[in-house]
């Protein structure tokens, strides 16, 4: 453990004229609070941030952010602050309360507020945050509504529009027949309506698939991974294979659906805005954990902020427990990570 420096503690003195109000905040506040000196080690915290972290509030003072309720991948963020000056946004940031069996996340989205000294440079930094559980909720209800409405439209799709395009080519065979046995011309114009009907049949449900995939609430999770990859290589023309398990996964039929969107969106942003010539997807199940990668040999992203459709991907993520990261530099493989809890029953 780290000791705070005595400077350090002068140069965040002035924050003391106020005590009356840093104790009613620091004690009993409607959302956590950490200040943090220019070391990125803290030097108080709020009872509400430390109750959810298992500890004390004396446990933290001196101790270092990082593995103490903020990952590494946050440092990046809060370290932005303490070199810019400006105040810096971490959004869904997620914490699991250690006295909870079942592990239920919460989210929460941090101000990073940077704290000048007399001397004008940054001496510390204010972390404010605040429950964003209920937003995330409602979020996820606009979502689910959404996915029922597509549930909705690809069944009419399906069902209606491929009902009758199945009686063309019904009709047409008819027809066909019809004239060959009269012997009258129309026979080979017949024919190529039906083998038409036929094509756009096949084309239509492919749509439908896309649009939502209905069978994969009845299981076959590989097997559309494996349709999806077919799909790909059809559509935008290039490779795209699929390494998984021969066993299917017992996923519970919410999270089928949303890794499945996961993995398309990821191969439409690689192949639309990365040129994507060559992708790879993988899926693995690991003790307590799904484990889904979707690799390929487009162009590398500068940061993940940048890539097109990314906070919905992550969203759609964090709703089933998830989280995804992407990895990837300039001559180097760009990789989507995600990772999702095995559902409670599932033995597979």
């Amino acid at each position: 453990m780290t000791s705070v420096t005595k400077r350090q503690h002068s140069e965040l003195a002035p924050l003391g004229n106020m005590a009356w109000l840093a104790e009613r905040l620091f004690v009993e506040p409607p959302f956590l609070l950490a200040l943090i000196d220019p070391t990125l080690h803290y030097v108080r915290i709020s009872r509400s941030f430390a109750e959810i972290l298992g500890r004390e509030v004396t446990y933290f003072p001196g101790r270092s952010l990082v593995k103490h309720g903020f990952a590494t991948r946050h440092k990046t963020v809060i370290q932005k602050a303490l070199d810019n000056g400006q105040t810096q946004v971490l959004t869904n940031w997620t914490i699991t309360a250690p006295d909870q069996v079942t592990k239920t996340s919460g989210y929460w989205q941090w101000t990073i507020v940077p704290l000048h000294g007399t001397e004008g440079r940054v001496c510390g930094l204010l972390l404010v945050g605040h429950d964003i559980m209920e937003r995330r909720l409602l979020e996820s209800e606009v979502i689910e509504a959404a996915a029922r409405e597509r549930r909705e439209v690809s069944l009419e799709f399906r069902d209606d529009i491929g009902q009758v395009l199945a009686a063309i080519g019904v009709k047409a065979k008819i027809l066909e027949l019809k004239l060959e046995d009269q012997q009258l011309t129309g026979a080979q114009e017949a024919r190529e309506l039906r083998d038409l009907a036929t094509e756009v049949l096949v084309a239509h449900r492919r749509i439908a698939h896309m649009l939502y995939p209905v069978d994969l609430e009845a299981g076959g999770f590989v097997a559309n991974l494996r349709r999806l990859a077919e799909d790909t290589k059809q559509l935008y023309g290039v490779s795209c294979r699929l390494t998984a398990p021969d066993r299917e996964p017992n996923l519970e039929p919410v999270q089928a659906v949303r890794i499945h969107a996961i993995v398309k969106k990821a191969i439409e942003y690689s192949v639309r805005e990365a040129g994507a010539r060559d992708l790879a997807i993988e899926f693995s199940v690991n003790p307590g954990q799904y484990i889904v990668k979707v690799t390929h040999d487009g162009k590398a992203y500068e940061r993940t902020g940048a890539i097109r459709g990314y906070r919905m991907i992550n969203f759609h993520a964090h709703t089933i427990g998830g989280m995804i990261t992407v990895k990837g530099c300039k001559g180097q493989l760009v990789t989507f990570t995600g990772l999702f809890p095995r559902m409670l029953g599932d033995e597979s």
